[in-house]
């Protein structure tokens, strides 16, 4: 299953259809409104590709003029990502798939120059209770806040947050690593 949804988020029409439905739930209707050059059957079957791998998934229905329109949604949340709960040996796979998966979608359609000027990652170990979590949450969501709304002479980035469990160490000691990723996925 695991290796047909990393075949699936190499196209960049299903990639988009999911970065979209990351942001908003919509109604076939919507998509199509929305991807203009995606024909109404090439559409329709990316949306029945995406259901049965079950990265999409129906969150409302009605009857309009007789048709059930549906409403879809990314079916996968940041902490549904490590669904199926992999046996041991495959874990390293199904958290590898997570990262593809937050960063092939928002980056399906950079060009490379966009990859050298705003792709970033850096990582710091950091200690926490599962009670600092909620109090983590919430500062970080004060912190970005100002940032959420479009202003002048800005554009849009996807910030994505991960929390990784660590081993913990005799030495114990912090680590912060930061990776500039230029075009060429050099470090």
């Amino acid at each position: 299953m695991r290796s047909k949804i990393n075949k699936l988020l190499l196209d960049p029409t299903r990639l988009g259809i999911l970065e979209h439905l990351m942001a908003q739930p919509s109604t076939t209707l919507q998509l199509q409104h929305r991807f203009p050059d995606i024909s109404r059957a090439t559409l329709y079957r990316v949306i029945a590709e995406l259901k049965e791998a079950g990265l999409i998934a129906v969150v409302n229905s009605r009857t309009v003029r007789g048709v059930q329109e549906r409403t879809w949604a990314l079916s996968i949340q940041a902490q549904d990502l490590h669904p199926l709960k992999p046996p041991p040996e495959r874990r390293m796979e199904a958290v590898a798939s997570v990262f593809t998966a937050f960063v092939a979608i928002p980056t399906a359609r950079l060009d490379a120059q966009d990859v050298e000027d705003w792709l970033r990652a850096s990582s710091t170990r950091i200690h926490v209770t599962p009670g600092d979590m909620a109090s983590l949450t919430e500062l970080f969501g004060a912190l970005i806040r100002p940032y959420l709304q479009p202003r002048e002479g800005t554009r849009p980035v996807h910030l994505t947050t991960f929390l990784v469990p660590t081993a913990p160490t005799d030495t114990d000691t912090d680590t912060d690593t930061d990776i500039d990723i230029d075009a060429d996925g050099d470090r």
